[in-house]
């Protein structure tokens, strides 16, 4: 098991999904956290593991980029320190109740050890034999907003290309964020169960498009 890990809870999951997060830079308009914040209220799902933050951050990274930003958050009031809310990482489950379970993850795209924050992840995928792990994200682009949100998809395995053939397919070269490395690692780790839910796509298509649209 991951050292990273911190468990509350063992919950038994069935088949569980994974959806994933971040703050960082692909967070446009905070589409890939408020999708997650959003579910996690509306399913109320109860947070069961983190990740300890210790070692996968600095306080300032060179530069003003407010996403690359991590020093804690403190409210003082009257000279006295009220709360000092450092970056957190955590794990939420549902239990549907059907044939497949859900789990919630929300945190900050690390600025250090990117390998050892996937492993973590991809730890929990592995413990509750999940059926896919799927990241949200986002970037600005200049667009009208009477057109709909266009969503891409960045795939593991050749043969995820079949389900995923109503997304348009990323084409990119450049800097690469914390996704791109958690989808390789995860395609190097094996992680190849089929998903047995079609209609999940469509509902996280639609869930992206509605928080793009409240931006």
């Amino acid at each position: 098991m991951n050292d990273s890990l911190i468990f509350q809870e063992t919950p038994d999951l069935v088949n569980p999904y994974i959806l994933i997060g971040y703050r960082g830079w692909l967070n446009a308009g905070e589409i890939g956290t408020g999708c997650i914040d959003f579910l996690r209220r509306k399913l109320n799902a109860r947070k069961f593991a983190s990740i300890d933050s210790r070692h996968f951050y600095i306080g300032q990274v060179p530069g003003f980029d407010q996403a690359q930003i991590m020093r804690p958050h403190a409210v003082v009031e009257g000279g006295l320190i009220k709360s000092l809310d450092e970056p957190s990482n955590e794990f939420f489950f549902w239990q549907s109740g059907a044939e497949n379970d859900l789990i919630l993850f929300t945190g900050f795209e690390p600025n250090v050890a990117w390998p050892e924050y996937a492993s973590a992840i991809i730890n929990i995928a592995k413990r509750y034999k999940a059926c896919r792990i799927y990241v949200l994200g986002g970037v600005f682009d200049q667009v009208p907003h009477t057109r709909e949100t266009s969503v891409y998809a960045v795939l593991s395995h050749q043969e995820m290309k079949i389900e995923f053939k109503s997304f348009p397919l990323l084409n990119y070269t450049g800097p690469s964020s914390f996704s791109t490395l958690l989808v390789d690692h995860a395609h190097r780790k094996g992680l190849r169960r089929p998903a047995s839910w079609p209609g999940f796509r469509r509902i996280l298509r639609l869930l992206m498009q509605r928080q793009a649209t409240n931006i």
